[in-house]
């Protein structure tokens, strides 16, 4: 089991380093591509859509190669990156959650998950909508509490507490799969990124000083 494990994640490595497939130099270049997607951020950002992201800086170096054709990026370069929202105290108020029907996803759903949440044991009502945000279908979920990075897709509309990220791609040339997998890849990075204190906790702040491989 141990050694499947190694093989399965040395073949994600070589998948995110790009050594897998020949690169297609026909395809738009990535410095196109990520020129589109800054342009699509500045105007969610003037209408409003987006929140201004504080700059920060970067990981030093690189953490491995990639081809020449890709690019190192910042998660909040291709598409957004929020926390998810649970503003009411305590959060486990009944009035909440009675004759509740939204979905409320939580770490726990996150890491069951096998690529794609298609269940959930908990439901908002409309009050609890109210102090919270529901996210698309096709939201990718990262944990950042308890469990760290672990990652899957949204199959409906849900909501989830600050506990749980959400990434959604600013267009259709960021491949929600292709960066599922990378995540995946990059998790015990986010491990170590991790604070260890009473409950293991990653940031938004150190998730945005991490390089991503961007074919």
């Amino acid at each position: 089991m141990v050694l499947a494990e190694d093989l399965r994640l040395s073949i994600l490595q070589s998948a995110i380093e790009g050594k897998l497939t020949e690169q297609l130099f026909t395809d738009t270049s990535v410095e196109a591509t990520l020129n589109e997607l800054k342009q699509i951020k500045i105007d969610l950002i003037s209408k409003k859509a987006l929140k201004q992201t504080k700059p920060c800086n970067s990981e030093d170096e690189p953490p491995f190669s990639i081809p020449d054709s890709w690019a190192w990026v910042k998660l909040t370069d291709i598409g957004e990156l929020s926390r998810g929202k649970s503003k009411h105290r305590p959060r486990n108020d009944i009035s909440l959650y009675t004759n509740g029907t939204i979905p409320l996803i939580q770490t726990g759903d996150v890491a069951a998950a096998e690529k794609h949440i298609t269940k959930f044991n908990t439901c908002y009502n409309e009050v609890g909508l109210a102090q919270s945000r529901l996210w698309s279908k096709g939201t990718l979920c990262i944990t950042i509490a308890a469990n760290i990075g672990d990652v899957a897709i949204l199959d409906f509309d849900a909501c989830f507490p600050d506990s749980v990220l959400g990434f959604l791609p600013f267009s259709d040339a960021v491949n929600i799969e292709f960066v599922y997998f990378m995540l995946l890849a990059y998790k015990s990075r986010m491990n170590q990124k991790a604070s260890k204190v009473a409950q293991s906790n990653l940031s938004l702040d150190k998730i945005n000083t991490m390089l991503f491989p961007f074919p």
